[in-house]
């Protein structure tokens, strides 16, 4: 395995897995407007959180890293929810199953980001002391 030792490397490699996880987001869009407009609401809204947090983890801000886990976070629990339970009058989602190539790979960039941030809190000692790192 890579190791980051720099500060700016790990923040360099979380804002590119949140912007990826946005990307993804953003490109299939359209699909999930015309299966629910409130899908594709909330695909918008993770793209733009995405860009957001990325900002924030660039200008080394913690709250960059929290408001990227909090998408990964739901961005993974939703594909999850979407794909068992199914959500309210979206029924292709579920019809789509767990093996949607954009879904499968924007589920392992947001693990990626959540076990990053995860290391950015161990090393820092905590959440609440200067989770974020300097530009």
């Amino acid at each position: 395995m890579f190791k980051m030792d720099s500060p700016r490397k790990v923040a360099r490699t979380g804002v590119w897995l949140i912007v990826l996880v946005g990307v993804i987001h953003l490109a299939v869009i359209l699909e999930y407007f015309a299966e629910a407009a409130y899908v594709g609401l909330l695909f918008l809204a993770n793209a733009v959180g995405a860009g957001i947090s990325a900002y924030g983890i660039r200008r080394g801000a913690g709250w960059g890293w929290a408001l990227g886990t909090l998408i990964s976070v739901a961005s993974f629990v939703g594909y999850i929810v979407s794909r068992t339970v199914g959500l309210p009058r979206a029924p292709g989602i579920l019809r789509e199953g767990f093996f949607d190539p954009p879904g499968l790979v924007s589920l392992a960039l947001e693990a990626l980001f959540i076990a990053l941030c995860l290391k950015v809190i161990a090393q820092r000692g905590g959440a609440g002391r200067n989770a974020g790192f300097p530009r």
